[in-house]
């Protein structure tokens, strides 16, 4: 999805750390041509902050009605939260924009996704979603529709989890040994996690649903790494993927990989000739 200058122009909600990456290495080179045209945030420091940094001198706007009303951008990227995606993606789908989110536990809100299934299909647009921290979803997809049971387990270090809902009652707690801190279902682990467990989503998504996946978290202050295991059982075989991420150096709570998926899903919308994977 490029206009006519084949080039893809970009706007992006949300200007912290990990849109901070994603605009760099945009603006490199490395994603093929692609132009940073806006930015929006509500912390109007943050995005100013980020622009003195670019050399494409993309425009700030306060409000998504601006970001959206730009007729040069083809493509918003969502790099902010599950309550941003909440706020702001149906306006974007509505005023004829597609949509990247890196937020995937928003989706799993079945009316709101719904709304935004209604809307995509009526106006043509796309909802892009990164594989994210993990690289299993290719399996998962294809084994779609005969997958019998998903059990996502995440090691953190307890730095990487702190401001979580779900670690809070242990912040003042010395974790001196790996410790199991949550057991639940996807749903539940996006509510507590929203930061730190959006490949139960993209997985939930991809699988048997949220409600079906299984999600343990495990806080191990010896860990360096983001680990996440994800088991799959199903009717074609089992599989077992392990994945141990270096965390990002602008946000610990994030996988550096999470931040070169999106950047490799850019290249795919911008229209590699070559299409790998299912």
């Amino acid at each position: 999805m490029t206009n006519n200058n084949n080039q893809l122009n970009v706007g992006f909600i949300g200007t912290g750390a990990i849109c901070s990456l994603i605009a760099k290495e945009i603006e490199s080179g490395k994603v093929g041509k692609v132009h940073i045209i806006a930015v929006f945030d509500i912390n109007l420091s943050s995005a100013n902050n980020l622009v003195d940094q670019l050399k494409s001198e993309p425009s700030v706007y306060n409000s998504i009605e601006n970001l959206v009303d730009n007729p040069q951008i083809d493509l918003i990227i969502e790099c902010a939260s599950p309550i941003a995606v909440e706020k702001n993606a149906e306006i974007v789908l509505k005023a004829n924009k597609d949509i990247l989110i890196m937020s995937s536990g928003a989706l799993l809100d079945k009316k709101f996704f719904s709304r935004l299934k209604n809307i995509s299909n009526k106006n043509n647009k796309k909802i892009y979603v990164p594989s994210g921290a993990v690289g299993a979803i290719d399996t998962i997809k294809s084994l779609k529709g005969i997958i019998n049971e998903v059990t996502i387990t995440t090691t953190k270090n307890p730095i990487s989890l702190l401001g979580s809902l779900g670690f809070k009652k242990w912040e003042e707690k010395k974790i001196t040994e790996k410790k199991l801190i949550f057991t639940g279902n996807a749903n539940e682990a996006i509510k507590l996690f929203p930061a730190n467990v959006n490949i139960a989503a993209t997985i939930s998504l991809s699988g048997i649903g949220a409600e079906n996946t299984k999600v343990l978290v495990y806080a191990d202050p010896n860990s360096k790494s983001n680990i996440h295991e994800v088991s799959i059982k199903s009717k074609a075989g089992n599989y077992k993927f392990t994945f141990e991420n270096l965390p990002s150096k602008e946000n610990p709570k994030t996988s550096y990989l999470a931040i070169l998926s999106a950047l490799q899903t850019i290249r795919k919308i911008n229209g590699n000739f070559l299409e790998i994977g299912s």
